[in-house]
C-alpha cells in the first residue's frame, strides 16, 4: 500500500505543478523485511504506466524517476546513500534556480520515524520534510506520547 500511495502522491504533485517539477521515488537497493526493492519499484511503475497515460508521460519526460537508495535496511541513513542517488541529487541541485524548493517525503516507520524524525532541523532553507508513518512499536509510541497503530504526520519547513 505504501508504494501505491507514494506513486499516486508523486503523480498528483507532478500533474499539479509546473513542467520543471521532478519527483524521484527511492527504494532499497536490496531486500529488507517487506520493503520494496528498486528493481521491484521499476517493475511496479512500468506496470502502472502501462495503465495510466498521464503517469507514462511523466516517466517518458523524465519528471518521475526511480532511484536506488544504496541501502539494504528499513532505516534510511542519509549519510550513506548510494552513488546513483547522490549523483542525481547533485545534478538536480546544479540545475535548480535560486529560490527553488525541495520537498522530501519519507514514508514508513523506519525511514521517517525511527531514523529521520528530526531531519528538518538539519537541512537548509528551501527544503521541507514531510514524514508519514504508522507507529508499530511501544518504544516509538512512548517516545511520541502516542499509541501503537497511531498514524503520525510531521512537516518540517525550514
Amino acid at each position: 500500500a505504501d508504494t501505491l500511495g507514494m506513486l499516486l502522491l508523486a503523480r498528483t504533485l507532478l500533474l499539479l505543478s509546473g513542467p520543471d517539477c521532478v519527483a524521484a521515488l527511492v527504494a532499497n537497493s536490496s531486500p529488507a523485511l517487506n520493503d520494496i526493492t528498486h528493481s521491484e519499484l521499476l517493475d511496479f511503475v512500468s506496470s502502472a504506466s502501462a495503465q495510466d497515460p498521464g503517469l507514462a508521460r511523466l516517466c517518458d519526460e523524465g519528471r518521475l524517476i526511480c532511484l536506488p537508495s544504496g541501502q539494504p535496511s528499513t532505516l534510511l541513513n542519509l549519510n550513506q546513500t548510494g552513488r546513483e542517488l547522490n549523483t542525481w541529487v547533485e545534478k538536480e541541485l546544479k540545475q535548480m534556480s535560486d529560490g527553488s524548493d525541495w520537498l522530501i517525503i519519507l514514508d514508513g516507520m523506519g525511514r521517517s520515524l525511527e531514523s529521520n524524525w528530526m531531519l528538518g532541523s538539519y537541512l537548509k532553507v528551501g527544503v521541507t520534510v514531510l514524514t508519514c508513518a504508522m507507529i508499530k512499536s511501544e518504544i516509538n509510541a512512548n517516545r511520541l506520547d502516542a499509541e501503537v497503530y497511531d498514524c503520525v504526520v510531521r512537516m518540517n519547513p525550514v
